[in-house]
């Protein structure tokens, strides 16, 4: 919805569903430049539906419902932020928790969803700051620093800091989570080792602080170390033994290791092998062979996903990918393209 043009750079172009305010950014045009609201001219009726002034001014307090495609993504992201601040964010403690039940927080922490909700203010932030967002953003331009963006970053470091001191192991690996004041859980699951990495690259891109980057780095090499089983040609939750993936998994698995590709990655100078970007694309790409081809994923359409009808009407795996075509995955009117509930990896 929102945008910066500049001399044809179109880099930051949908950064900011929720950013208002003014700030100048110099483009090299000099002191004459204007200051203008981010993706005002985005949001005059052609093509899209106008926003009401009250919701593009430079107060976030009085905004109002709208039909818009800005107030409608604005409003909701405002209204999940307060949500997560006003009854699941923990301030003595420095964490999210994951119920609200009755007027009370409850003393739950889970490692997945406080990992993700570092995803999601980090998004929050990027946005409400019209800075670029996607997997691969960082940086940007110039921050507009709204009060509301400092308030996610404050959360963010907060957050990325409770896991840090209190939910890592001796072994380096991530616990599934604790009750506050009570113990912490001795699982250490893949969903909460990739989710733990996914969110502390999100808090590195945010925040500048390379502690959450190198934190991210050592959970990495610590799965290699104890959850790599070479028999699998993936990572089981223990070595030698059946791992039960979900969808959830399968989530985090992509996403950790997208942003260890992307953020994480061996730097010029640096030298670990588990971290060299040819090492983490062998590790991604037989993960998805040897899980996502090999059965959590149903069936494949025709057409992009690689999968095509050949004139030998008894070929139902084109690709041999070892996913079904939709019409050759069971059931009477054939089975979606999506993910199994749960998969056994052995």
């Amino acid at each position: 919805v929102n945008g910066w043009r500049c001399g044809g750079d179109t880099s930051g172009f949908g950064a900011g569903y929720g950013a208002k305010r003014s700030a100048g950014r110099g483009c090299g045009h000099g002191p004459a430049q204007r200051r203008k609201r981010p993706g005002r001219r985005h949001l005059d009726q052609a093509p899209f539906e106008a926003s009401p002034k009250v919701n593009i001014d430079d107060q976030v307090d009085n905004d109002i419902a709208a039909d818009d495609a800005f107030s409608l993504a604005s409003n909701l992201a405002n209204l999940l932020f307060r949500n997560l601040t006003a009854l699941h964010f923990n301030r003595v403690e420095g964490t999210l928790v994951t119920d609200y039940h009755q007027g009370k927080q409850s003393q739950r922490v889970s490692t997945y969803d406080a990992a993700y909700a570092l995803v999601a203010l980090s998004i929050f932030q990027r946005a409400r700051d019209a800075l670029p967002v996607g997997y691969a953003a960082g940086g940007g331009e110039l921050s507009l620093q709204t009060a509301q963006g400092k308030e996610a970053l404050v959360m963010i470091r907060a957050q990325a800091d409770f896991i840090l001191k209190r939910l890592i192991s001796s072994q380096g690996l991530v616990a599934d989570g604790m009750t506050l004041g009570g113990e912490v859980s001795t699982r250490t699951s893949l969903d909460a080792q990739f989710a733990a990495i996914r969110g502390l690259g999100a808090a590195f891109v945010a925040t500048g602080d390379t502690r959450y980057k190198q934190a991210a780095r050592n959970i990495y090499l610590a799965v290699e170390k104890h959850q790599f089983d070479p028999a699998l040609g993936t990572w089981a939750e223990h070595k030698g033994k059946p791992t039960l993936h979900s969808p959830y998994t399968a989530a985090a698995i992509s996403g950790g290791l997208r942003t260890l590709m992307l953020h994480l990655k061996n730097e010029e100078g640096e030298h670990e092998s588990a971290l060299e970007l040819a090492t983490l694309t062998q590790r991604y790409a037989g993960w998805f062979k040897g899980v996502i081809n090999g059965g959590m994923q149903l069936a494949e359409w025709l057409g992009d996903s690689g999968e095509n009808r050949l004139k030998d009407a008894a070929v139902t795996d084109s690709d041999a990918d070892g996913v079904p075509q939709i019409t050759a995955a069971g059931g009477k009117f054939g089975t979606a393209m999506v993910m199994a509930n749960q998969v056994r990896v052995e």
